[in-house]
């Protein structure tokens, strides 16, 4: 749980790493160094919503008025210039504070948002947006919710995953039209989908999979409901396929499956949703470019899918259209899937990453790709693990960001271009 909003609506929980919906507070048996809780048995049906700030094991509640804004007093703290969370996307990476949002990276299509096209290789304020609550990096865009809980998107358009109803590139934020009371967004790789304060699910852009999970494969430049989905708590979007955590901890996706990356004994695409197989006590989700991964109530973690390099973690390389179990992985609280890789944040602040290691993007000082998890060096305690394409990154307890991994465009963020298999301190976090 990170943060949420009071108001007499709603509550908005990010659990185990995964920003989720809910109109309860769940009360926390343990919770971590990391500022997550190990696990939650007790549930509390409540009025009001509480907004839970979590930084090791210290609950500090912050109350927001219904239209979104802090109610603070005095000067700014030297706290709200820190990163608050991350993004990590094809060639580029975001971080949010309390005030704006900055990227680095590739910037070919303008999805660091600063109104260039060039890249840089260190962070760059975003459009001057401030007072953000979300943000989701994909393959060559970003999106952002505001704490009025609309969305802005900026970067790719071909395929209309900006949601304004065109198909032209911006490098500045431009508003998602038809959609509003937005709880979390998660951007893929053409395409974007942003779940509501109805825990519902509306999708937008590419379609030619079904990742649009409305029955159809006709891409579209603006939200659509996505079918039969009414329960949601998280949503994640991967390259062609996107996935939903419900309420009861069951798990759908849709889209693409052609490596078995929807989870349901089949390699056949779905325009609409399907259960995952076996997956009932889920907490957090994460579709990566073709695999899947689902935290579970135990802490452990299974992934389905593609399973070249060894992404899915389970000391083979054999594809799976059914989940397996992450191997020695039993304490976790969080889950990132990215192109070729994914990684773990454990109780306790560790990191553990898996798959392809090419660029150095499992963080051991190596370039051997592992089949099985191996640790991350040199982070401690972190609160925050993101992956994206060849490159992971980490917020640590201090709000520092370290960046591991391939460093084309300077995606690492640390001022050079040259790739690193150990963590490195991006410039300014």
């Amino acid at each position: 749980m990170r943060e949420s909003f009071i108001s007499s609506e709603i509550i908005i929980i990010e659990y185990l790493g995964s920003r989720a919906l809910s109109t309860r507070i769940e009360s926390s048996v343990e919770e971590t160094p990391a500022g997550r809780a190990k696990s939650r048995r007790v549930r509390r049906w409540i009025g009001v919503v509480a907004a839970v700030v979590l930084l090791a094991g210290v609950t500090t509640v912050v109350a927001v008025s219904k239209g979104g804004d802090s109610q603070r007093s005095g000067a700014l703290s030297s706290g709200d210039f820190k990163a608050k969370t991350l993004a990590v996307g094809g060639g580029h990476s975001c971080a949010l504070t309390s005030y704006s949002v900055k990227c680095w990276g590739q910037n070919t299509n303008g999805q660091l948002g600063n109104n260039t096209y060039v890249p840089s290789k260190v962070p760059v304020l975003v459009g001057g947006r401030y007072k953000e609550a979300s943000i989701s990096a994909g393959k060559h865009h970003t999106c952002e919710i505001n704490t009025d809980r609309f969305v802005k998107c900026w970067g790719y358009n071909l395929y209309g995953q900006l949601g304004n109803g065109g198909d032209d590139d911006s490098s500045v934020p431009v508003s998602a039209s038809g959609i509003s009371n937005v709880f979390d967004v998660s951007v893929g790789g053409y395409h974007t989908c942003a779940l509501l304060a109805d825990q519902t699910i509306k999708c937008w852009g590419n379609s030619s999979s079904g990742q649009l999970g409305n029955g159809t494969i006709t891409t579209l430049s603006g939200p659509v409901l996505v079918t039969g989905i009414n329960t949601a708590t998280a949503v994640s979007s991967g390259t062609q396929h996107s996935c939903a955590l419900l309420s009861g901890g069951t798990v759908k996706c849709w889209g693409l499956n052609s490596s078995g990356q929807l989870g349901y004994g089949s390699y056949a695409n779905s325009s609409v949703p399907v259960f995952v197989t076996g997956i009932t006590t889920a907490t957090a989700i994460s579709a990566g470019s073709s695999h899947s991964c689902a935290l579970l109530a135990d802490q452990t973690i299974k992934c389905w899918g593609n399973n070249g390099y060894g992404k899915l973690g389970n000391d083979t390389t054999s594809n799976s259209n059914i989940p397996l179990l992450v191997t020695g992985i039993n304490n976790a609280i969080s889950i990132s899937a990215g192109k070729e890789h994914s990684c773990a944040l454990l109780f306790g602040g560790a990191i553990k990453c898996w798959g392809d290691n090419s660029y150095g993007e499992l963080g051991d000082g190596t370039f051997t790709s592992s089949a099985s998890p191996v640790s991350v060096t040199a982070i401690p305690i972190a609160k925050e693990i993101m992956v994206g394409q060849n490159r992971s990154c980490a917020l640590d307890n201090l709000g520092h960001i370290k960046c591991w991994g391939d460093n084309g465009y300077g995606g690492l963020g640390n001022g050079t271009v040259i790739n690193s298999s150990l963590p490195v301190l991006v410039t300014g976090y």
